[in-house]
């Protein structure tokens, strides 16, 4: 049985929601609370609006003597798909039903939403592939077929 703390809303909602970045403060704990001595949470930096940049290091022998392998998702507004996968690819990763002892061999530092205030920032001209859902306070992950004509891409 799966624990629900570390599932995304992506998964949650059939991957038609994304969490925002409270999503990510909650899940690099209750990853490295799942994982104490495997992973380790950090906050990095700050963002220029003020937000917390996070980060995951896992790895199971002294991260400092093995490979380091850099993940960063959310590299650019509404394409957080890459934040999703990355801590499903992680808890797969650190449950050993994906690549059992790869954890061992290497280290993997996971950037889940390296721009944030991109992340949050969202709205009619912000995220023209993707609507907003006011009364949840989410939005899809992508949903195309709900732009008007005119927004849609031009097809042959």
């Amino acid at each position: 049985m799966q624990d629900h703390t570390l599932v995304t809303l992506a998964e949650e909602s059939g991957f038609s929601r994304t969490g925002r970045t409270d999503e990510v403060t909650r899940l690099c704990a209750a990853f490295a609370a799942a994982w104490p001595r495997a992973v380790r949470s950090l906050e990095f930096a700050q963002s220029a609006e003020g937000r917390p940049m996070r980060a995951l290091i896992a790895c199971r022998a002294d991260a400092r003597q093995v490979p380091v392998l850099m993940l960063q998702a959310g590299i650019h507004p509404g394409e957080s798909d890459g934040k999703d996968a990355g801590f499903i690819a992680l808890r797969e990763l650190l449950g050993e039903t994906a690549a059992p002892g790869v954890l061992e061999r290497i280290a993997i530092l996971f950037v889940p939403a390296f721009n944030v205030d991109g992340h949050e920032r969202f709205g009619r001209w912000n995220r023209p592939n993707q609507t907003w859902d006011s009364h949840l306070n989410l939005y899809p992950i992508f949903r195309v077929d709900e732009l008007p004509a005119a927004a849609s891409p031009a097809r042959s």
